[in-house]
Order: C-alpha cells, then sequence, then structure tokens
C-alpha cells in the first residue's frame, strides 16, 4: 500500500527560516544566494525552490568533516532531505509532517539535505 504526503513549499520555507535563524548555526557558518551561479540579493528560504536557484551553505572550519566547506542547497537537495528524514529519521519526518516542527527538527532536516545524513547530534 502507498500512502502519499504532501510537504508544502511553506513548511520547507519554515523549516529553512528555523535552521538559518539558530537551528544551524554551531555548525554553519554563513550563507549566501545564487542564480544560476552567479550572487544575487534574494530570500535565501525560498530561492532554493527557483529553478537555476540556490543556497550555498558555508560550515565553520571546525566542523569539515568531508574535505568541504561549502554545500549546495537547491530543489533536488531539498526533496533528498525529505527522502532522508522519511527514511532514516522518522520521528522529526512527523514533525514535520504534523507541523510540529521545532529548531532541532530544521537542523536536522537542513543537514539531510546538505549531507544526506545527519552529522551533528
Amino acid at each position: 500500500m502507498k500512502i502519499e504526503i504532501e510537504v508544502t513549499d511553506e513548511m520547507i520555507s519554515n523549516l529553512l527560516c528555523g535552521a538559518f535563524e539558530g537551528g544551524s548555526n554551531y555548525w554553519l557558518s554563513s550563507t549566501r544566494c545564487e542564480m544560476n551561479g552567479d550572487r544575487v540579493r534574494a530570500d535565501r528560504t525560498t530561492i532554493a525552490f527557483e529553478k537555476g536557484g540556490a543556497v550555498v551553505c558555508v560550515l565553520g572550519e571546525a566542523h569539515d568533516k568531508a574535505g568541504t566547506l561549502e554545500y549546495r542547497l537547491d530543489r533536488a537537495a531539498l526533496e533528498r532531505g525529505l527522502a532522508v528524514l522519511r527514511k532514516d529519521v522518522p520521528y522529526q519526518f512527523a514533525q514535520i509532517v504534523h507541523e510540529n516542527d521545532d529548531a532541532d527538527t530544521a537542523d536536522c532536516f537542513l543537514q539531510a539535505c546538505l549531507f544526506g545524513k545527519i552529522v551533528y547530534g
């Protein structure tokens, strides 16, 4: 039996806000918005939904675990993050679906999007 669950762009945008405004600040050093590879001034909670749009997430040097300090957050990364949470961290996925998410949920979501797993805590 297959059950489909809708996670809206607004729900994802709220998660990104939670991650960028505090949930992930202990490992995330900075962000910048890009459109087709060029820096732009944009809302970092929504640009990743746009074709060619991305948020480049820069890790603090102390948190570099894979030899990379920059990760791109685009539409594909958002979808990957949801799939990772649904499979590997169902509690946090349920918090998103029931709109009961918090800074911890937002942090787990951003990590899942960028790294494909939960790396920090």
